[in-house]
Order: structure tokens, then sequence, then C-alpha cells
């Protein structure tokens, strides 16, 4: 049996994951805030974890200061889990207060919860979990003392210890199956945590491209000077309806990506008018559309110019 000292740099894997995946989560969306003063609702907006820290919402009610503090805990904890697993105790917090914040009852806000807290959660937890099961890429390792379980680095001190065989009048440490295993073992370990956090990666850009987290602003500008009525289509579905002179402007939630507004558009029956062939009302048939790509939780403007009937 041989025996000597061993040291060498050891990194918590579980800890460093956790914390990437908490960034991850900063830029998830958390939560949907909509604006009543006081109904109907007039307005809402997707906001991701950093925007609850640098495009806070701007109220004298303490719903404002609530978030606040949430997303500063949230992300100071998840820098500080970068250095010590002790960060997903801010963490937790971070995403508690948030859970409490938009539960309770608020005059003009209302609030949906979305998948950013619940990533925030689990980064959390695997912070918090890298104390009690550490995860390191070191071999040789012995147990970890209750210090260095609060270090997601540091340096290990141990013994390596080895049985030599006799080969030809030398000793040769042997090749162990076990020691092979062990070596493919954090090679492994450190594949599935990668694919972990591609995992929650693609998770939000899944996220970004299947819910409504963008805006497209609609004006229709009548220039005919004349009252008209219009069908708007939302990638050809009847999203909406309205009439009138210009200007018309509404607003659409919606994914990001590829979409199509179109307008049926025309003169109602209802119009008097010497000219009956001025009378075309909507039939169904969209008279214009435009095409258009739209980013992730941004906004897009999709102008109209109606000077005559179709």
């Amino acid at each position: 049996m041989e025996e000597k000292d061993s040291s060498s740099m050891r990194i918590n894997l579980l800890t460093i994951t956790g914390a990437i995946i908490g960034v991850i989560s900063l830029l998830a969306v958390w939560c949907i805030t909509r604006i009543s003063v006081p109904a109907p609702l007039i307005g809402e907006e997707a906001n991701i974890g950093l925007n609850l820290i640098l495009k806070p919402i701007q109220s004298s009610e303490r719903i404002a200061d609530i978030l606040y503090m949430s997303g500063i805990l949230f992300f100071i904890g998840t820098i500080i889990a970068f250095f010590s697993p002790i960060g997903g105790f801010a963490q937790i917090s971070g995403i508690f207060l948030l859970l409490i914040g938009t539960s309770s009852d608020w005059n003009a806000w209302y609030f949906d919860l979305k998948i950013g807290p619940i990533i925030g959660l689990i980064s959390a937890l695997i912070v918090l979990l890298s104390i009690l099961f550490p995860i390191t890429i070191s071999r040789d390792m012995n147990r970890i003392g209750i210090t260095a379980r609060f270090l997601t680095f540091g340096k290990y001190h141990g013994l390596i210890r080895r049985k030599l065989v006799r080969e030809k009048g030398r000793f040769l440490p042997p090749i162990k199956r076990s020691e092979f295993l062990h070596r493919h073992r954090n090679l492994m370990i450190s594949i599935i945590l990668i694919v972990l956090i591609l995992a929650f990666a693609l998770l939000i850009i899944y996220d970004y491209y299947t819910q409504p987290y963008s805006t497209s602003e609609v004006i229709i500008s009548n220039d005919s000077d004349q009252w008209m009525e219009f069908a708007i289509y939302l990638d050809g579905m009847e999203k909406d309806s309205a009439g009138g002179f210009s200007p018309i402007i509404k607003y659409y939630n919606l994914p990001a990506g590829t979409h199509t507004i179109g307008l049926d558009y025309g003169r109602p029956s209802g119009i008097i008018d010497q000219n009956p062939y001025n009378i075309t009302p909507c039939d169904g048939v969209i008279d214009v559309s435009k095409t258009f790509s739209i980013g992730p939780l941004s906004t897009k403007v999709i102008d109209f110019q109606i000077d005559s009937y179709p």
C-alpha cells in the first residue's frame, strides 16, 4: 500500500449549475402586470426577472417596492452562489417575497406569474442541495468538511492510497476498472449538468415563441373621410372589429415570430347614401394584409392607410 499527500482545486459543480440556472431564470418572464383604472383592463406588460430591478413598475403602492426587493434578493443570491451555496437562501427569499406580494389584493394592479419564478425556485433548490450533496470533479476525494461545503471553490488536501504490484522487479500502480469508471463518472455528471443548463435555456426560448409576450400596435388611418367598419384578422382568424374615422388604434399580444395582420373593411349598409355603390359592408374576405416579424418581449407597429372602398 502506498500513501502520499495530494492537493487539488475543488469546484462544486452542483452549485455552479444552480447559479447558471439562476442567471437563465432572470432572462425568463416572471410575471405579467396588468393595470386597471379601475376597470376594465387597459394595459399589460411581460416582465423578465431583470426588469424587476432595471425597469420597476411605477406605482405609489407598496407592491412596487415588493417586486423590486424580490428581484434584488434573487439577483444578489445568484451572484453569491457563484462563490458560496449560501446564496440559495437569498434566492429563495426573493421568490417567496414575490409570491406573497403578487398574491395580495392591490387597487390597480393584477399579476400573472409565469415560468421565471419556477426556474428560479429550481435554481435555489439546486444551490441549497449542493451543500448536502456536493458534486466535484476531483478524484480521490475524501469527505468534505462542514466549512468546505459552504464554498463553491476551494483547495482539497487528502491522501491518495494505491496498491502496488510487482512487475519485473518494479512496483507499478495497477489500472483498476473502478478507477476507469470513476473518471467517466465525472465526465457523465458534467454532461448531465450541461444538458440540464441547456434544457432550461431552450425552455425559455420555447416560452418566448409560444406565449403572447410581444405586442403588435395596429394603426388604421381612414383617409377616405367617410365612416367605415373594419374586421381585424390575426394569422387568418378574426380577432377584433372596429369602426369610425381615423385614427383607430388596437393592441394585440402575440408570441415572438412571424405573423400576419389582415383587414376586411367597407361601408356598412346602415349608412344613408344616395349612391348605392358606396355601400360595401365587410364580407368576410381579407382586403389588405401585412406580414411582419416580431422579436421576444418587443413591440411592432403595423400601419394601414385606407383611402377608398375595397
